[in-house]
C-alpha cells in the first residue's frame, strides 16, 4: 500500500554531473529548455529536478518517467495531464529542493533558504495581515523565524490552490504566527520555516 503523501528533500550539490544524470527521463521540450535561455546553474537545477519529480512520479504510477505528461491549469499549477491523477508541487531554494505527491488532494510546497541578507520586516507589510504584522512587532525575537514560517506557509498555500503569488500573500491570514498545528515538523538546517506532515 502506498503513501497518499511522500515529501522529498534534495540537496542537488551531492548531485553527480548533468551528464551522468537520468537526461533520458526528460521530455524534448524539457531538455529544448535546457538548453535554450537558461544560465549553466539555473538548467542543472532545473534539470536534475525535473528528473527527479518524474522518476517520483514513475514510480508512484507504474509508469515509464519519460512517458508522463506534464502541463499546467488554466491558472498556469503545475499538474499531470495524462490522465493518471494525483497532485505534484515541487520548489526550489538554491541548491535545494522540495517534491511533494499526493493522492488527488491538491498539494502546496514551500522552501525557503536563510541568508544572511534576510531582513523580513522589509516585508512584513507585503505578505502579512495586520494581525500577523501586530504580533511579529511585538515578538522581536522570534520575527525572523517566525515570518519564515508564515511566509513558506502561505506560498505552499496559494500553490496548492493554484494562485501563486497573484493573490496578495497579506490577504491570507493564517493561524498566528505562534500557534503551531499538531502534525507539523520544522526541519532545522540551511532552510527556514520548511514544513512535513509526519
Amino acid at each position: 500500500m502506498r503513501c497518499p503523501l511522500e515529501v522529498w528533500f534534495l540537496d542537488l550539490s551531492a548531485a553527480p554531473p548533468l551528464a551522468g544524470c537520468r537526461l533520458a527521463a526528460l521530455r524534448d521540450d524539457e531538455r529544448l529548455r535546457l538548453g535554450g535561455d537558461l544560465a549553466p546553474a539555473p538548467a542543472r537545477r532545473f534539470a536534475l529536478a525535473r528528473v527527479a519529480l518524474r522518476m517520483i512520479l514513475g514510480e508512484r504510477s507504474g509508469v515509464e518517467p519519460s512517458a508522463i505528461l506534464l502541463g499546467e491549469d488554466a491558472r498556469g499549477k503545475p499538474r499531470r495531464i495524462d490522465g493518471i491523477g494525483g497532485s505534484f508541487n515541487v520548489s526550489h531554494s538554491g541548491e535545494r529542493v522540495a517534491i511533494a505527491v499526493s493522492d488527488p488532494p491538491a498539494i502546496g510546497i514551500d522552501i525557503e533558504r536563510r541568508t544572511p541578507f534576510f531582513r523580513p520586516e522589509r516585508l512584513w507589510k507585503l505578505a502579512c495581515s495586520p494581525a500577523a504584522r501586530d504580533w511579529l512587532a511585538a515578538h522581536p525575537q522570534e520575527a525572523e523565524s517566525e515570518f519564515g514560517r508564515l511566509w513558506t506557509r502561505k506560498e505552499a498555500l496559494l500553490k496548492a490552490v493554484g494562485m501563486g503569488l497573484r493573490t496578495r500573500p497579506s490577504a491570507i491570514d493564517l493561524a498566528p504566527p505562534a500557534t503551531h498545528s499538531a502534525g507539523e515538523a520544522t526541519l532545522d538546517g540551511p532552510m527556514v520555516g520548511m514544513r512535513s506532515r509526519k
